[in-house]
């Protein structure tokens, strides 16, 4: 997968065809975990990097648009021990909203739907931040960053006291 610009707007090329880029995302500079596309050709799981992806067809006013994604980073009612996982909003404080929420969920957590989109607009404006959620920016043409949160190994309540409640008890 490689993005190019031509006259303002981002594209990607996928095993030779061309999309326009609504969404992309990767992680570690180079490994693509998430794709929206639209164009003429269909997109096709052939035509992805691996049989780890999952792909879904849908029209948007009148286009077709292909969502491709990396399925281990969105199964969050599947993982067992936590992992790294990708929260995509319709805009960077939706993602990290979505962060919030999913977290309290898996750590047992009760919080008011208030406090978490208090918590989500103070990371997406920059006031908090924690070294296990990386914003990852969108390299397509919606500028709404996806969420990679960290909840591999050791990751326990203290980690998300930290980050829900800045370390308050």
């Amino acid at each position: 997968m490689q993005c190019f610009e031509h006259q303002g707007q981002k594209y990607i090329g996928i095993n030779g065809k061309d999309y326009f880029l609504l969404r992309g995302y990767r992680v570690n500079y180079t490994k693509y975990i998430f794709v929206q596309v639209s164009g003429k050709t269909p997109l096709n799981k052939e035509d992805l990097p691996s049989k780890a992806w999952e792909i879904i067809c849908t029209k948007a006013g009148g286009q077709r648009v292909w969502t491709a994604y990396v399925k281990n980073y969105f199964a969050y009612e599947s993982a067992k021990d936590g992992g790294k996982w990708a929260f995509l909003g319709g805009t960077t404080l939706g993602s990290y909203f979505l962060a919030m929420k999913i977290m309290c969920r898996q750590m047992q957590m009760r919080m008011e739907e208030k406090d978490l989109q208090l918590i989500a607009r103070q990371y997406a404006s920059g006031e908090r931040s924690h070294y296990r959620l990386e914003a990852c920016a969108d390299l397509g043409n919606s500028e709404a960053d996806l969420i990679l949160a960290d909840f591999s190994g050791c990751f326990n309540e203290t980690d998300a006291n930290y980050i829900l409640k800045k370390g308050e008890e």
